[in-house]
């Protein structure tokens, strides 16, 4: 083979890999997922009975690749004043689930007592947990994460009540 077929075949080859790259890109790659319009909202049960929430900070991109947006929640002292005021009551050891229509990627729970003391209560092992047997009022808070772009908190309260 001479120096110039090799050149045309050298050539040749790049063109192909290149539109065969460009093929597979723009027809045969999945489209990215595209997420809703805003935050996913849980379910949050005590039991068989739906509690209240209220949404926290935010910051949510629908599209992959479009603007997004970000938000906050009213000033904090309104804003726990009225988690705390929305509290559900409760039995203690009573068993919470936290359920979303798509999976979060990452999601934690922390739990502020009267007192101000805060603990993790589960990582990202799942969406269940127990309360506490101490009567007395808890705020918890839900942080969930959808890939690296997509993260909401929920807030809410618990009053334990004496059996």
């Amino acid at each position: 083979m001479n120096k110039v077929a090799r050149v045309y075949a050298i050539v040749l080859t790049i063109i192909v890999a290149v539109g065969l790259s460009f093929y597979i890109y723009k027809f045969v790659s999945p489209e990215p997922t595209a997420l809703t319009e805003g935050p996913l909202q849980p379910d949050i049960t005590i039991g068989k009975s739906a509690i209240n929430y209220h949404r926290g900070s935010y910051c949510w991109f629908s599209t992959p690749g479009e603007p997004g947006t970000c938000g906050d929640p009213i000033e904090p002292g309104a804003f726990y004043k009225r988690i705390h005021e929305n509290a559900a009551n409760a039995e203690p050891g009573e068993e919470v689930t936290i359920k979303f229509s798509s999976k979060p990627d990452k999601l934690t729970l922390q739990i502020t007592d009267e007192q101000g003391l805060q603990q993790k209560v589960l990582g990202d092992t799942g969406p269940r947990f127990t309360l506490p047997e101490k009567e007395g009022y808890y705020r918890y808070v839900i942080s969930a994460a959808w890939g690296t772009e997509n993260e909401a908190s929920y807030y809410f309260g618990v009053t334990i009540l004496n059996k």
